[in-house]
């Protein structure tokens, strides 16, 4: 649903479980480019207070591109944006991230979450709203398929 928080990679705290946040991927479709306006949050180490760490600020960024991804197609070592298909009704795309060069490590649980648009406070800020706020664009319905790879071991 229209930003909605979507979970992408959930390990719990309080396990004594270590690991690495290695790669993401994201495809999504949908009825317009506004579900792009989502930022990407990381909540580290039992870190569950909004908004944990900022990841991006809007999807395209977070895949180390900009403008919805308006230079087409790509494949860089640790990033890519591997398919685009759109029409006036559906925006079909899919992107990757490793985070190789960037690991993200925690000793004490890990939740990664992207948002289906975004939201605006007062003063026009973004990804700082968790509920409410003035949504950005005309975020729709989207599916949602994304695989993460996250390295765990025993404290």
């Amino acid at each position: 649903n229209p930003l909605d928080w979507v979970v992408v990679a959930d390990v719990p705290s309080g396990q004594n479980i270590q690991g690495v946040f290695f790669m993401h991927t994201l495809m999504i479709s949908t009825e317009n480019y506004a579900a792009l306006e989502g930022c990407y949050h990381a909540y580290i180490d039992g870190d569950d207070e909004f908004p944990g760490m900022l990841m991006s600020t809007g999807t395209e960024d977070y895949f180390d591109s900009a403008y919805y991804f308006n230079a087409g197609e790509y494949h860089l070592p640790d990033s890519g944006f591997t398919h685009l298909n759109a029409s006036n009704v559906t925006v079909q795309l899919s992107a990757f991230r490793f985070h190789e060069m960037d690991p993200i490590q925690f000793s004490d649980g890990f939740q990664f979450v992207w948002r289906n648009g975004d939201a605006t406070d007062a003063a026009g800020i973004k990804c700082l709203v968790d509920q409410g706020g003035s949504a950005r664009g005309s975020p729709s319905q989207t599916q949602v398929t994304s695989y993460s790879w996250v390295y765990t071991w025993d404290d």
